[in-house]
């Protein structure tokens, strides 16, 4: 196996690979602040608002928490459970639930 690997063209679009990995590193970082400062908000409203705002900032905080569980549920693409269903039909509980059942 003498195989030579040749980066000449992956070296010659560098600056691109630069700029995606800045773009990689400040996503998260915003998303995080972002999510930090509208977390705050929303405690400060819901500890001590006016009502309305309470409410809203409670349905604001329900949506979001249950968004994740939501998502993959509702969407016809599941490769998760497809892949799973062999492998747990063996592992049925008592009431015959499995475990990743929701």
């Amino acid at each position: 196996m003498n195989y030579e690997f040749d980066f000449d063209s992956a070296l010659a679009h560098r600056p691109m690979f630069l700029d995606g990995a800045w773009m990689t590193l400040q996503m998260p970082f915003r998303a995080t602040l972002a999510g930090f400062v509208i977390g705050v908000l929303c405690a400060v409203a819901r500890s001590g608002g006016p009502p309305w705002l309470r409410r809203v900032a409670g349905a604001y905080a329900e949506a979001i928490r249950n968004t994740p569980l939501l998502m993959p549920s509702h969407s016809g693409k599941r490769p998760e459970r497809r892949k799973m269903t062999g492998a747990i039909q063996n592992q049925r509980g008592a009431w015959g639930a499995a475990p990743c059942d929701y």
